[in-house]
């Protein structure tokens, strides 16, 4: 080759880069497994991801307003808080970190990708739980009698060969991870159909298994969530197949129908037990102490010590754990944060309605299904804002919105086949 040619293949050739956006799967992956010090992980990949994207899409700025809200609610109760606990355990660094994680993603090139990695990740550490979960049955070693021997927990855990928790310390978390992962998979089925028999049996072996585990383990709530989010991706999937047949009006007299139904399963003996109960004290003492405090109403606790010590000295000895994600959301960060955050939310479920925000593949389809479903698996857990599920979904569910979409510089889809 003469030395003009070799000259030339130097200049043309595209300088290799690093894959810095494969890795957003593998950190969500570690964060559904609770990996300890996963939080440097977001912090650190997110700050590379919009480093090297250079710019941010205004696309996103909705997300954007609701982390800044909540970003800055908890700035102010730490800094206000004058214990020595205050930033060891403030909600801060965690919603700064999860905050860089998802801004990085939002600022990557392509959304169609960056949903699916997000949502292939949360479904590679679901199923890694799962995993988990089933060796613990057939082994009948439990980790949660090392995690945490001492609690009420690992006596149950013990005292039963099918009640699992992986690497929760409580059945409701392990059950609602579960029932998310019984949601992705079943979009997986209706979305993508035709699929090697080896994968269609493991698919039908999880999906099955999942749903018997929850239903064995007496979880209500992870069951209703998970039956809730199978109803949305099958809404979801027949517009995609048939558009005109899944209409607004439609889906609005369906719920008018199903409205009834849903009071009556409500009121009925089945959810209204002592579970239903402590969850409706525990808001019910929320709203008092809002009342003692408006500031703190505002601005939430601002961290976990701080949170702890106003509830035992207003209601010692009564457990006082959100057990509801939109509870948990006005603790942390205050009624601000939430009202900006139901604004985030209703705008998603408005464009899911109306089919602005089109679910072009199983993972759209899962995304939009656990977002919309969110406020109901939301009380199944004590807290769930510890766990990466909210930022993943939440991210995933803003690459989805029509700004994004409509740009065909940042995502090149391809409709569902109709099958």
């Amino acid at each position: 080759m003469s030395l003009d040619r070799i000259g030339f293949a130097l200049r043309t050739t595209t300088p290799a880069v690093l894959p810095v956006n494969a890795l957003v799967p593998v950190v969500v992956a570690l964060g559904v497994l609770r990996i300890p010090g996963v939080d440097w992980l977001y912090a650190a990949l997110g700050l590379v991801l919009i480093a090297r994207a250079g710019r941010f899409p205004r696309a996103g700025r909705r997300l954007v307003a609701v982390y800044t809200v909540c970003i800055g609610s908890a700035l102010v109760a730490t800094w206000a808080d004058s214990s020595a606990q205050a930033f060891t355990t403030s909600y801060l660094w965690p919603v700064v970190a999860q905050a860089l994680f998802a801004f990085g993603v939002l600022a990557g090139c392509d959304p169609a990708r960056q949903v699916r990695r997000l949502v292939g990740g949360l479904l590679g550490g679901f199923v890694a739980l799962w995993v988990i979960g089933v060796a613990e049955i057939a082994t009948g070693f439990k980790l949660i009698r090392v995690l945490s021997p001492e609690s009420s927990m690992a006596e149950m855990a013990a005292a039963s060969r099918w009640v699992t928790m992986a690497v929760f310390t409580n059945y409701n978390d392990y059950c609602l991870a579960l029932a998310m992962l019984a949601v992705l998979l079943f979009a997986h089925l209706l979305f993508v159909p035709k699929v090697h028999p080896f994968v269609a049996l493991a698919r039908w072996i999880v999906l099955g298994t999942s749903a018997a585990l929850v239903t064995i383990m007496g979880s209500r709530g992870a069951l209703l969530a998970g039956l809730l989010g199978a109803v949305i991706v099958a809404v979801i999937a027949m517009r995609a197949v048939r558009p005109r047949l899944v209409t607004p009006g439609r889906i609005g007299k369906a719920v008018l129908i199903v409205f009834p139904l849903a009071l009556w399963l409500w009121t009925s003996p089945y959810v209204q037990d002592h579970s239903t109960a402590t969850r409706e004290a525990i808001l019910n003492n929320s709203l008092a102490l809002w009342a003692a405090d408006p500031w703190t109403a505002l601005v939430g606790y601002g961290s976990a010590a701080n949170y702890a010590l106003v509830t035992e000295t207003a209601f010692p000895g009564l457990l006082m754990d959100p057990h509801n994600l939109l509870l948990e959301v006005a603790l942390n960060f205050g009624v601000a944060a939430l009202a900006i955050a139901m604004w985030w939310w209703i705008d998603v479920l408005r464009n899911t309605i109306t089919g602005r925000a089109q679910a072009r593949s199983w993972a759209d389809a899962g995304t939009l299904a656990i977002v919309i479903a969110l406020p109901v698996m939301g009380v199944v857990s004590s807290r769930l804002l510890p766990y990466i599920y909210v930022t993943v979904l939440v991210t995933a569910a803003s690459l989805l919105h029509p700004d994004f979409s409509q740009n065909p510089g940042l995502a090149r889809v391809s409709r569902l086949p109709n099958h």
